[in-house]
């Protein structure tokens, strides 16, 4: 039961954090003060709102990689009663985050 809670979080996040970065990557999303990377840069013009966006976007997919490798390490790893291998795993979406 602790494998799959684990295995379902890891994917939940991985896949949240792909979804949200579409829409980023894209550019369908206009500014605005609650969705996209939020600095103050991002708020001088448009087209650099657009561009952080765009590159927060991009770093996201790419630390969900590691989210995905670590579904598969627990498909084959039991957790079992080792506390350090569920503590590491239980919170790796927000260190990789």
């Amino acid at each position: 039961m602790l494998n799959e809670l684990i295995r379902l979080s890891n994917i939940t996040v991985g896949l949240l954090m792909i979804l949200l970065s579409i829409t980023l990557k894209n550019g369908s999303i206009k500014m605005n003060h609650w969705y996209g990377f939020r600095i103050s840069k991002s708020f001088e013009s448009d087209e650099l709102g657009y561009k952080i966006n765009e590159y927060g976007a991009k770093r996201f997919m790419m630390w969900s990689i590691p989210l995905f490798i670590v579904v598969i390490i627990s498909f084959v790893i039991l957790f079992d009663n080792n506390f350090w291998l569920i503590l590491f795993f239980s919170f790796f979406p927000m260190i990789v985050k």
